[in-house]
C-alpha cells in the first residue's frame, strides 16, 4: 500500500525537530555530513542543474524569497520555493510555480527511503528540517525547475540548504535571535549567516548594522565572494512596511547579479500570510510574525503610519527563546493593554509569563485565549510568532 500523507507527516514528527524543541537547539544537531548522506540517497537533487538562489539572514529571509520566486517566474522562469517555517499549512514550504506540493507526491518522493533511514545510527538519522528540504530539492527536480530560491531555516553555515552551490545568495537584514545558538553578538550572528557565501558565487546584502556588516564584509573576503549591497526599491508593493522595501531591493539585486531582466511590476502583486497582514480595516485586526525586538519595532512604526492616532490591544504570544522584554519595550507607548496567549507549540512561552513580565513594565495585561480574535471590537494586533500568526489566521477565518 502506498505511504499516505498523513503517513509521511507521522514519520517526519518523529524526526529530531529543532523548530519544535528547543532542547535539540546545539550544534551537536547541526551537522551537514547527515544533509549530504541524505541527498547522496536521493542521488543528489542539489546538483538539478536549476539556477539556485539561496537567502539567509535574521528577517526579511521569507518576504525576500517570495518577491525573488515572483520576480523568476514573471522573468519565464519555471520556479521552486523552499520557505520554513509553514504559517497556514506544512505544503506551502514548498512550492513551484506558486502551488504548493501535492500532499501524495511528498509522500511518494519520501516512501522509498523509510527502509534505509530505519536502519541508520539513531545519531545519523535526518533531522525533521533536513528531510523537508531534501525531498524539496527532490521535488524540484521532478518537476524541471529552472529556478530555485531557498530560504535558509536557521543560522546559515550549519543550515541543511547550505549543501548547495548557488549561483546567487543574499543577506537580508542581521539582528539578535537564536543567540544562544548562534551567538550573543551581531558580529557572532552575522557570521554564521555568512557561512552561505561561496567563491566567486555574487551575494546581494540588505543595509546592516555596521557591526554585522564588518563581519559579512570579512566572510567575503576570506571565500572570494563578491558583494553587492542593495538599494531599497522605491516602488509599489502590496506588502506594508519600509523594510519590505529593503527586502524587494535585494530581490532585484539578485536577478540583476543573474543576469535576469526584471518585471518590477509583479512585486506589487506578492502577498504573504502573517506579514502585517490586514484582516480587517475598521476597527482594525492585522497579524504579524514579529519575534524580535527589531520586527516588533518595525511592526509598531508601520502600524502607526497606517492608522494614525489609534491605540491596540496586542495579543502576544512567543517562543520561550526570544527576547520577550525586549518585544514588550518596543510596544510601549502602542498598546494600550497587552493580552497573553499560549499556541500549540512546545517552545511557546507560557502566557503567565508574558502577562507578569508585561505587569511589570506596566501594561494593563491578562491572559486570554485565541477565540478573541473573533470577538474583539477594538483595534487589535496579534504578533510574537509566525506559528501564533497562523493560527490566528485560521481563527479568523471561522468568524
Amino acid at each position: 500500500m502506498p505511504l499516505q500523507p498523513m503517513g509521511a507527516l507521522a514519520f517526519l514528527a518523529r524526526a529530531a525537530d529543532l523548530e519544535r524543541d528547543p532542547r535539540r537547539r546545539t550544534f551537536r544537531y547541526l551537522d551537514l555530513d547527515r544533509m549530504r548522506a541524505l541527498c547522496e540517497r536521493l542521488g543528489h537533487p542539489e546538483r538539478s542543474g536549476a539556477r539556485l538562489v539561496h537567502i539567509a539572514g535574521t528577517k526579511g529571509k521569507g518576504s525576500t524569497a517570495a518577491f525573488t520566486s515572483a520576480l523568476l517566474r514573471a522573468a519565464g522562469l519555471r520556479t521552486g520555493l523552499y520557505t520554513s517555517p509553514h504559517v497556514l499549512g506544512f505544503w506551502e514550504r514548498i512550492q513551484v510555480d506558486g502551488r504548493p506540493i501535492a500532499p501524495r507526491a511528498f509522500a511518494a518522493l519520501l516512501a522509498p527511503h523509510l527502509g534505509w533511514a530505519r536502519r541508520l545510527p539513531r545519531a545519523r538519522q535526518p533531522t525533521y528540517f533536513e528531510w523537508v528540504t531534501a525531498l524539496a530539492l527532490a521535488h524540484f527536480r521532478a518537476t524541471r525547475c529552472e529556478a530555485v530560491v531557498l530560504e535558509v531555516g536557521l543560522g546559515g553555515r550549519l543550515d541543511a540548504t547550505n549543501v548547495v552551490t548557488p549561483d546567487a545568495c543574499a543577506i537580508t537584514r542581521i539582528d539578535y535571535d537564536h543567540t544562544a545558538l548562534l551567538g550573543k553578538t551581531l558580529a557572532r550572528i552575522a557570521r554564521e549567516k555568512a557561512g552561505i557565501l561561496k567563491n566567486r558565487v555574487p551575494c546581494v546584502v540588505a543595509p546592516q548594522p555596521a557591526e554585522a556588516m564588518r563581519a559579512i564584509l570579512a566572510g567575503a573576503r576570506r571565500v572570494g565572494a563578491p558583494l553587492i549591497r542593495a538599494e531599497p526599491y522605491r516602488g509599489k508593493l502590496a506588502l506594508l512596511g519600509a523594510h519590505q522595501r529593503e527586502n524587494a531591493g535585494v530581490a532585484l539585486g539578485l536577478l540583476e547579479v543573474m543576469g535576469i531582466r526584471a518585471r518590477r511590476g509583479i512585486l506589487a502583486q506578492v502577498t504573504l500570510p502573517g506579514r502585517i497582514q490586514v484582516l480587517r480595516r475598521n476597527p482594525p485586526l492585522v497579524v504579524d510574525g514579529a519575534h524580535n525586538p527589531l520586527s516588533v519595532r518595525v511592526l509598531v512604526k508601520t502600524l502607526r503610519n497606517t492608522f494614525p492616532g489609534r491605540r491596540w490591544t496586542v495579543l502576544l504570544g512567543t517562543a520561550g527563546d526570544k527576547d520577550l522584554d525586549g518585544m514588550l519595550r518596543e510596544l510601549k507607548g502602542f498598546a494600550s493593554r497587552l493580552l497573553a496567549v499560549g499556541y500549540d507549540n512546545p517552545r511557546a512561552t507560557d502566557p503567565r509569563k508574558i502577562r507578569n513580565a508585561a505587569r511589570r513594565l506596566g501594561f494593563r495585561s491578562e491572559v486570554t485565549t485565541l477565540n478573541v480574535v473573533r470577538r474583539c471590537g477594538e483595534p487589535l494586533c496579534i504578533t510574537g510568532s509566525l506559528w501564533l500568526a497562523g493560527k490566528a489566521l485560521l481563527e479568523a477565518a471561522m468568524k
